[in-house]
């Protein structure tokens, strides 16, 4: 894996790891989101939530790809069960909540987990035949 590969991947477990610890319900350190009231993306965060188990499964999900990607262990496999929540985070910030200043950083990490599959896309080639 070359140099910027290597730091778009550090960057993105570091990501991954303080805003899925954010979602551990006693931890909490950043502010949530601030949507309107009643608007869709507070609908669809309130829908998530009382479901009651997402938000620890999606930190957790979070928080164990980080640490993957953090020790460069079983790298496609964390990108391969990471990919779906980067795309939904891309779809949410192009569909409920397009303010750019709020989605870039989202647009960031889903741009980093595809460049980091595209990096590893030989890893993948079993997978497609």
């Amino acid at each position: 894996m070359n140099k910027f590969a290597q730091i778009v991947r550090y960057i993105l477990a570091l990501i991954l790891i303080v805003f899925g610890a954010n979602k551990i319900p006693f931890l909490n350190f950043l502010p949530p989101p601030g949507f309107e009231p009643g608007s869709p993306p507070d609908l669809y965060f309130q829908g998530l939530g009382a479901s009651g188990y997402f938000f620890l499964l999606l930190a957790l999900t979070e928080i164990g790809t980080g640490v993957l990607l953090a020790i460069n262990k079983w790298v496609p496999l964390a990108l391969v069960i990471y990919a779906p929540v980067a795309l939904n985070i891309l779809l949410f910030h192009l569909t409920m909540a397009p303010d750019p200043d709020q989605g870039a950083p989202g647009y960031m990490v889903f741009l980093a987990t595809a460049y980091l599959i595209y990096v590893n896309k030989d890893k993948y080639q079993s997978l497609l035949t």
